[in-house]
This record gives C-alpha cells, sequence and structure tokens, in this order.
C-alpha cells in the first residue's frame, strides 16, 4: 500500500485549489503541475497518491516528490520535511485546509498563530502563501484583508528573501488571473502594509497582470520610506513608457534623489526614467562595479532600444565584461539574462557578427515564469534585429508581446 505522504497531499490540494477525489481533478492538477514547475508528473503517479487507483507501489521516487513539493513552494521534498516538523507547522497548515468553515474570530487566531509561527521560523512565510491562496481560491475577499493584517518584524532581513519570494510564488499564479468579487476590496488591499511590503516589494510581474498594476496605482503613500515612494512612481513611469511611448514631463519619483534610494532595483528604474527626461543623460554617471550593478542597467537598455538608441545601448554595455556575469546571485539571474541579450546585440551592432549566438542564452531555464512573455518578447525582438526578422521571428515576437506591457516595442526597420 503507498504510503499515505498526508500532508503534502494537503500542500497540494491547498496550492491547486480543489481535492483530488476524481479522474477530471487528478488530471487539472498533473496539468497545473506542469504549468507552474515546468516539469511532468504522470497521470497515474497521482492517482496512486490520492488513492483514486489501486497499485503495489509504496513510496515515490526521490524525483516525483521534489517535484510535488517545488508545486508547494519548496525547493526539494526534504525542505518540505523539515518544514513540517513541528507539531504547530503541522496543525497550521491542517487548519488552513478548514479555513472556510472558521468564524471571524477563529480566523484571527488562525493568523494571530501564524503570525507566532513566521517570528519563530521565516520558512512560516510559506503557511503565509498557502493560506493566501487558499483564500483567493474561496474568494474570501474578507478573510483576504484580515490575513494581511498580520504583523510580522523584520520582513526585509537579506536572509529572508528566499522564504518571502517562494511565498509570492505560491499564490501570484491564483492573484493574476484573480478578479476581485467587490472591486473596493483590491483598493482595500493595495493598502495593506504587508501585502506591499511582501507582494508588490517581492514579486515584480513583468507579464500582463492588471491586478498588480492597480496594487501599486492604489498603494498608500504615506506608509512607506522615500525609496518605496519612489519605487511607485517610477513603475508607473515604466508602464506608462512600455504601453504607450510616451512620458509625463515630471515624475514623482524622480524628486527623490537618486543617492537617497536604499535598492539597486529601483536605483535602475530611476536611472531609466531620467534618460527619458535628461538629454544630456550619460550611464556612467551612475555605474558602480560590483555583484549588483546588472540592476543599474536592464530597465535602461529596455527603453533604449524602444527608441532605438543604440548609441546609448553601446554607452551601457561597454561597462560589462560577459565572463563576470556568473558572479552574480541567485535573485538576479533574470536580470543577468537581459544583459546578456544585449551584449550580444552591442557585439552585433558594432562588429556586424557575434561571437555568442542567441540560442545559447537559455531564456526557459533562467526567467523567472512571471518574466518568461517579457524576456521572450526581447529575445525574438534581438533575434529579428540580428537575423532578420522572418516570418517566424515575427509570428514568435507577437505572441509572446501580447503576453507583456512591451506594446512600445514595434518591429522597426535596422
Amino acid at each position: 500500500m503507498m504510503e499515505d505522504y498526508g500532508l503534502l497531499k494537503k500542500s497540494i490540494e491547498t496550492k491547486f485549489g480543489q481535492n483530488i477525489v476524481n479522474s477530471r481533478t487528478a488530471l487539472a492538477l498533473v496539468e497545473s503541475i506542469t504549468v507552474e514547475t515546468d516539469d511532468c508528473v504522470s497521470f497515474n503517479t497521482i492517482r496512486r497518491l490520492f488513492n483514486l487507483i489501486d497499485s503495489n507501489q509504496k513510496k515515490m521516487t526521490t524525483h516525483t516528490l521534489d517535484l510535488l513539493s517545488r508545486y508547494c513552494g519548496f525547493r526539494s521534498y526534504q525542505e518540505k520535511l523539515n518544514h513540517n516538523l513541528s507539531t504547530d507547522s503541522w496543525r497550521l497548515i491542517n487548519d488552513i485546509g478548514f479555513v472556510s468553515s472558521y468564524s471571524k474570530s477563529d480566523f484571527i487566531n488562525l493568523v494571530d498563530r501564524l503570525s507566532q509561527q513566521i517570528s519563530r521560523d521565516i520558512s512560516g512565510l510559506l503557511s503565509l502563501g498557502m493560506l493566501t491562496n487558499e483564500l483567493l481560491h474561496l474568494k474570501d475577499e474578507t478573510k483576504l484583508l484580515l490575513l494581511f493584517d498580520i504583523k510580522i518584524k523584520d520582513i526585509y532581513q537579506k536572509n529572508n528573501l528566499k522564504e518571502l519570494t517562494n511565498c509570492c510564488n505560491i499564490f501570484a499564479n491564483t492573484l493574476r488571473n484573480y478578479k476581485f468579487v467587490n472591486p473596493e476590496n483590491l483598493i482595500a488591499l493595495s493598502k495593506k502594509e504587508m501585502f506591499v511590503r511582501i507582494y508588490i516589494h517581492h514579486f515584480i510581474d513583468l507579464g500582463f497582470n492588471k491586478n498588480f498594476i492597480n496594487f501599486v496605482k492604489n498603494m498608500d503613500d504615506s506608509i512607506f520610506n522615500s525609496t518605496d515612494y519612489a519605487f511607485k512612481y517610477l513603475f508607473l513611469d515604466r508602464y506608462q513608457f512600455l504601453t504607450e511611448h510616451t512620458y509625463n514631463d515630471e515624475n514623482k519619483g524622480l524628486e527623490i534623489g537618486y543617492e537617497s534610494l536604499s535598492n539597486n532595483f529601483v536605483k535602475g528604474r530611476w536611472i531609466a526614467s531620467t534618460y527619458l527626461r535628461d538629454k544630456a543623460f550619460r550611464f556612467n554617471k551612475y555605474f558602480k562595479e560590483g555583484p549588483t550593478s546588472i540592476l543599474l542597467a536592464t530597465e535602461l537598455l529596455v527603453f533604449a532600444l524602444i527608441k532605438n538608441d543604440f548609441e546609448t545601448i553601446h554607452s551601457v554595455c561597454i561597462n560589462y565584461n560577459p565572463k563576470d556575469l556568473w558572479k552574480v546571485n541567485w535573485h538576479i539571474v533574470n536580470e543577468k539574462l537581459i544583459l546578456e541579450l544585449f551584449l550580444v546585440l552591442d557585439e552585433f551592432k558594432q562588429k556586424g557578427h557575434c561571437s555568442k549566438v542567441l540560442k545559447e542564452i537559455d531564456i526557459y531555464r533562467f526567467s523567472d515564469n512571471q518574466c518568461l512573455e517579457y524576456n521572450k518578447t526581447i529575445y525574438f525582438y534581438i533575434k529579428g534585429i540580428i537575423n532578420g526578422f522572418s516570418n517566424d521571428i515575427k509570428i514568435d515576437f507577437k505572441k509572446a508581446k501580447k503576453r507583456t506591457y512591451l506594446s512600445a516595442l514595434k518591429i522597426k526597420n535596422h
């Protein structure tokens, strides 16, 4: 008889949003796992796990357990097991599965327990992600708003980054496609400080996500510091330029001095917005060597590509040595990918050929899921400049572009 794997199954069903009770739900889960992990699990494996068919198999393979754990937001099955070690953690996850029956007072108590767990072990953020996802599937917007009254100390500590991004990964796709029953609840959620600090500040969605844009637009300026304030208005500036190829003469984000910004992602946006408005702009004024210097360039490079400004692209690319890119941290691999594409393009523009071919840059492996279509759009556009815009490249480019906000990037003669 198959080992029970009860906690893993509960996590899978919570992530999926349905109980696996028949072949229809099992098949839908298989498809969801493929989309979320870019890996495959067989239909019969899922049916065996949820006891929908008889089997002599006693245990799942390590590969399958790791894959199913990644679907739930963990890096491996061992990490999932470690997360379940404490009784409190087990009980909390169990209770999340029955949250639909909770009264308001019971739910507030659950949120308090969750807050305490996270204060003891930051990996408890995964339970927060599971609970958020469950409430979205239930369309329980009242409890969703109560959830993000949660208190979490020192949320921006450097060692918390993986847990924060994993928390977001669990519910991000559900939230991207979610239609609020009451539109006022979207606005109310955007004003919840902990929701902004967890989701908006740690899950930058470059795909087609109207909810994300509306959250940013409705954020409350008064509860954040100058870097957070700049983030909001520079992000909206970016959105306007990428969708309309226009920008306003002034932007509130640029009112914050560059040296006052404490985050390199925000600094990169500040540089790109300044480029749009400053005719005497020079990238060298802001460039500083180091493992995070990539973040200063990637937004600017895309803006310059839209403006067909290959001179600026070259002035940025000459500061980066492709041989040094292996040094970057895991959380900026997506930005490294963008820079690699532009280094190939710049070499082609300067020399008429490329020492590194585009197919060597694996956009599917190194793209964050929420950035994949954005990266593909840039990839196919650059490929068209280098190889010529064949019908196939045009089709691939337009198909990817439909799922992003890169409306301003249009095929031109090069």
